[in-house]
């Protein structure tokens, strides 16, 4: 516990066939040390709540930054299916998307960011 919004991006990514999640997320914390704190908190714990021997493990991805996923998932098909399994931003982007009259590049902008991974 303990997190309680200190993110700006989450996706949940959901296998469309069984619509189930696909056991892993993203996660961009809006400052490096919530990501610390994070993996400090949950790497290696089960999910208690799900009938799974899976533990948590939590790795950088490799897309770092809220502006580089919002530019990558903003435009992206799974941004266009079901709203519920939509990647789920908590605010706007800084800049707006190439093409979009700005003059955005897509580049991290340095923060954190965590992937928990069941498995």
């Amino acid at each position: 516990g303990g997190f309680l919004a200190p993110f700006v991006f989450l996706s949940l990514p959901i296998d469309p066939e069984t619509t189930a999640n696909r056991g892993y997320s993203f996660l961009n914390f809006i400052d490096p040390g919530f990501a610390w704190m994070f993996k400090m908190s949950y790497e290696g714990r089960k999910m208690n709540r799900f009938n799974s021997n899976k533990v948590v493990s939590v790795v950088p991805a490799t897309l770092q930054g809220f502006e580089a996923n919002y530019a990558h998932y903003a435009s992206s098909r799974v941004n266009r299916g079901d709203p519920a399994a939509r990647p789920l931003f908590l605010r706007e982007p800084k800049q707006p998307l190439p093409g979009a009259g700005g003059k955005g590049d897509g580049r991290s902008e340095g923060r954190g960011r965590g992937r928990r991974r069941q498995g």
